[in-house]
């Protein structure tokens, strides 16, 4: 069994009858992105901004990871806002992908400056996989965005344990 065949078997496995079309593609098309191996060329990307805040002295040196002190949290959001208001403010495409990577820069550096950037491909998957088990919204009065290209939360629907990712790390 090739790669291929083994990410829609285990897809196929998480589709039931009652799965729309646009959720079984999301499915096949999460399990290519939590297969670790797929997720390899992001670790360029983590270097890098590691090696970004080396190179600006800025770097994560406690022992254990931590959440971000008031004021560089307030750094850290109100950068990563502004980047949104320059994406919003714009119709040009490399303009958009600019702001974009910049605010992908700023939540790396974010998470590397808490100590968990080592962490990020579990954490993505786990966040991945509870993002997977949400729903299509059928009208846009059912989404938080009044959007009716949006997902929600199904009854029962469980958030990513990332505590339990963070505390192993701590322990």
């Amino acid at each position: 069994m090739n790669d291929t065949e083994y990410l829609v078997e285990l897809s196929k496995r998480e589709v039931n009858a009652n799965t729309s079309l646009e959720g079984a593609s999301l499915v096949l098309l999460s399990r290519l992105f939590l297969d670790s191996k797929h997720l390899a060329p992001m670790d360029g990307a983590l270097a890098l901004v590691k090696k970004m805040h080396e190179h600006f002295g800025i770097a994560y040196k406690a022992k254990k990871p931590c959440a971000l002190f008031r004021e560089h949290l307030n750094f850290r959001v109100k950068a990563l806002k502004e980047e949104a208001d320059e994406l919003n403010k714009t119709r040009v495409i490399h303009k958009q992908a600019d702001a974009l990577i910049d605010s992908i820069i700023f939540a790396l550096g974010s998470l590397e400056q808490m100590g968990l950037l080592h962490l990020f491909h579990e954490m993505f998957q786990e966040v991945m996989k509870a993002n997977m088990q949400k729903q299509v919204v059928n009208d846009p009065k059912e989404s938080k965005r009044g959007y009716g290209v949006d997902l929600k939360k199904p009854k029962g629907w469980k958030a990513p344990n990332l505590k339990a990712i963070i505390e192993r790390e701590n322990a």
